[in-house]
């Protein structure tokens, strides 16, 4: 009796094709994590730089609505502000929120993408 073997793969689907497809996923996996860690990256550069402007702007001028305006200048393109506290001793507590851009990761869930960033600055001479 003879035995036969099976392929489950049909033909074309060659040793080149499957290394194209492997490339092809890791690629975009790869895309999606570098562009989230990017984003983390510069949203808590953004709240960082945005608490320490706030905080001098406080100090300098006593203007919460100027420290806002400060704060939300700092913040990168794509970022927002969604807070902002002020301490009685000048201390700034800042959030800031910014989306990465994504190729798979925005469709399985949207807040995956969704980096928030949370800095607090005082006033230092």
């Amino acid at each position: 009796m003879a035995t036969r073997s099976v392929h489950l793969a049909g033909p074309g689907w060659s040793g080149p094709a499957k290394a194209a497809v492997v490339l092809a996923v890791l690629g975009v996996v790869g895309f999606d994590g570098v562009s989230l860690l990017l984003t983390h990256l510069s949203t808590s550069d953004s709240a960082s730089s945005g608490a320490t402007a706030a905080a001098t702007v406080i100090h300098d001028h006593g203007s919460l609505a100027a420290a806002e305006a400060a704060a939300a200048s700092a913040a990168g393109a794509g970022e927002r502000v969604t807070g902002m506290t002020v301490d009685p001793d000048g201390t700034v507590h800042l959030s800031v929120r910014s989306s990465a851009t994504s190729l798979v990761l925005r469709h399985v869930h949207d807040s995956w993408t969704t980096v928030r960033a949370d800095a607090s600055a005082a006033w230092t001479p």
